[in-house]
């Protein structure tokens, strides 16, 4: 516990580190006319990734993907079952 107490460090934003240079690639990749280093379609796997964590956190089952979200706050419907 000590040495991992001993080795966090603060990041300079909210964001962390490695945020800034994602959005730098994006912009890049936008100005040049090429492609970033994600495509969108990973970009929506990782969302649904963790709309699932967080719709399996909240209703207490096990979630498979390929799922819309239906509970979760970041679903879709949440406030009609609030």
């Amino acid at each position: 516990d000590k040495e991992a107490f001993n080795s966090s460090y603060i990041p300079k934003n909210v964001y962390g580190y490695g945020h800034e240079l994602y959005i730098r690639n994006v912009l890049e990749a936008i100005e040049n006319n090429r492609r970033g280093l994600v495509e969108g379609i990973e970009g929506r796997r990782s969302l649904e990734l963790i709309n699932a964590i967080y719709e399996s956190i909240e209703t207490e089952k096990e979630i498979f993907l390929r799922f819309k979200p239906k509970k979760c706050r970041l679903g879709n419907n949440y406030e009609k079952n609030i």
